[in-house]
C-alpha cells in the first residue's frame, strides 16, 4: 500500500525576501485566480477541499478544483481580503495570531485585520 503524503501547511513568517515566500497569480476565470508558490510550484488550496471555518491552508498540485482559487477584492486603504472559490470564505491568520508560524486557514469575512492583505511586486 502507498504511503499518504499530507500537503504542506502555509503560515506567516517575517519576510525574508526567499522564493518560498513569493508568489505568482494566474487567472482561473470570472475574476478568481490560482495563487502559486514560486519556490514549490504548488497552489494555495483549503485542505480537503472545505467548506468549513477552521479548514488548513496547503499548497498542492494544480488540479482545477474550485478549492484552488482565489478572488482578490479591494477594501479602502489598499488592502484585499482573499476569498476562496470553492466556500466564499476567506484567507485569514488563524485566532489573529501574530506569532511566526501561525497557520493559515478560511474562516468566514468578520472584517478583521487578520484577514486583510496588502500585496508587492517583486522584480528581478
Amino acid at each position: 500500500m502507498g504511503r499518504t503524503r499530507t500537503a504542506p501547511a502555509v503560515i506567516q513568517w517575517p519576510d525574508t525576501g526567499a522564493s518560498n515566500q513569493h508568489w505568482t497569480f494566474q487567472s482561473a476565470a470570472d475574476g478568481y485566480h490560482t495563487i502559486t508558490c514560486v519556490r514549490s510550484g504548488k497552489v494555495l488550496d483549503v485542505s480537503g477541499s472545505s467548506t468549513a471555518d477552521g479548514a488548513r491552508i496547503v499548497q498542492t498540485t494544480a488540479d482545477g478544483r474550485t478549492s484552488q482559487q482565489w478572488q482578490r477584492r479591494p477594501l479602502t486603504g489598499g488592502a484585499f481580503v482573499v476569498v476562496n472559490r470553492n466556500s466564499g470564505k476567506v484567507l485569514d491568520v488563524s485566532a489573529g495570531s501574530t506569532a511566526d508560524g501561525a497557520a493559515l486557514i478560511q474562516c468566514t469575512d468578520k472584517g478583521s485585520t487578520n484577514q486583510q492583505w496588502t500585496f508587492q511586486r517583486v522584480t528581478g
